[in-house]
């Protein structure tokens, strides 16, 4: 059985009895054979544990009574005996999570044309859908990267040890095990809701946390901050149009991504701001008819796509 241990604990036990040796011999195979504390795991300085059961460490005084000895042996042999489990244990789990392997690295980008709805799975098990007018970079290693632009509904296969984490222009979401959607258009602020579960958002130093029905906006030159969300994040997905206080600009450039139709506005026209909720938009005509009416504008079809005008 000694000859299982390691050459620097059988040194620090040469001392002993061999009976004794025999028995802490075996407390340390049974260690070495117990499972691992799962990582993140902070293992004890081996070193240091072997040097404090080193015999000559160990409180055996000689001027102690027959009985008052025997007490004393059975205590240090028992601390002897806990610490060469602790000490098995953390060699153990030092050796299995070095040798962890890394997880296979796949890399995958992922483009949603104007008027194109994708719907797709990453080599993780996680599924995306992506907006019209989209692009999605994916890695996925020991840690799970996406570089967004455009905007994707994201529903993450929960992994505690690969992070899942999102650029979106400016800011950074770190996952905690979610659906949620990200925005992430030119000229626009990006941002971020969260329909199941939790995510982290953070610009800089700046950092918020959402939960179901938050969402954050990351406006320039203020800090993030969470507010309730007007409506479901990722409504577009079933065909629903909302534009809140947007430019006509910005309304245009989204029926563009959405329905593939090129839209211009009259210059003089391009600053007004208007809100929309159509729960059910599934043409470029709900919207622009929504916009014309209550704006006064006329809505002129071309083989080039639409122009919005007074």
């Amino acid at each position: 059985m000694l000859d299982r241990l390691p050459l620097d604990l059988r040194d620090a036990l040469a001392d002993l009895p061999a009976p004794e040796q025999d028995a802490l011999a075996r407390v340390w195979v049974l260690a070495e054979a117990a499972a691992p504390a799962p990582p993140p795991f902070a293992p004890p300085p081996v070193e240091d544990l072997l040097a404090r059961i080193r015999p000559s460490t160990l409180p055996l005084a000689h001027d102690h009574a027959p009985a008052r000895r025997a007490r004393l042996r059975v205590r240090t042999w028992a601390r002897m005996g806990a610490l060469l489990a602790v000490a098995a244990l953390a060699a153990v789990a030092v050796t299995t999570w070095t040798a962890r392997p890394s997880a296979p690295s796949t890399a995958a980008t992922e483009v949603a044309a104007p008027g194109q709805k994708r719907t797709f799975r990453l080599a993780d098990g996680s599924t995306v859908v992506l907006a019209g007018g989209s692009t999605m970079q994916a890695s996925m290693g020991d840690t799970r990267r996406v570089v967004l632009t455009g905007e994707a509904f994201f529903d993450v296969a929960h992994d505690a040890t690969r992070p899942f984490v999102i650029q979106a222009r400016d800011v950074t979401v770190q996952v905690l095990g979610t659906a949620f959607n990200v925005r992430a258009v030119s000229g626009r602020p990006a941002e971020v809701g969260v329909v199941r579960g939790r995510v982290a958002v953070s610009r800089g130093t700046d950092r918020v946390e959402l939960t179901p029905g938050e969402q954050t906006v990351a406006e320039a030159a203020r800090p993030l901050r969470v507010v309730p969300t007007a409506h479901e994040p990722g409504a577009w997905r079933t065909g629903a149009f909302y534009a809140e206080n947007a430019t006509l600009a910005d309304i245009a450039a989204e029926v563009e991504r959405r329905y593939g139709t090129a839209v211009t506005v009259e210059p003089s026209l391009e600053d007004r701001r208007w809100t929309l909720a159509l729960p059910s938009a599934p043409s470029d005509t709900v919207v622009l008819d929504a916009l014309a009416g209550p704006m006064g504008l006329t809505v002129t079809r071309t083989a080039e796509g639409v122009r919005l005008a007074k």
